[in-house]
């Protein structure tokens, strides 16, 4: 193999890795295009969030369940 085949074969990695960089770590220039990483830490927020609202609901349920309870009894 000479020179520019070798050239050509590490600009096309390196393209490639420049992609993946891009869609792992988003482009640092424009925040409307957050990358994986950026994404997959927005959805582990919202669902801890979304735990705590619910086990503040079935506390609420299960506080409410037992007030009727020690009503009747």
């Amino acid at each position: 193999m000479d020179n520019s085949v070798l050239e050509v074969t590490l600009k096309q990695l390196k393209e490639q890795v420049d992609r993946i960089a891009a869609a792992v770590l988003g482009d640092p220039s424009d925040p409307s295009k957050p990358g994986h990483e950026v994404r997959l830490d927005r959805l582990e927020q919202k669902n801890k969030l979304r735990d705590k609202i619910f086990w503040a609901l079935i506390s609420i349920v299960g506080v409410a369940a037992g007030a009727l309870l020690l009503r009747f009894i």
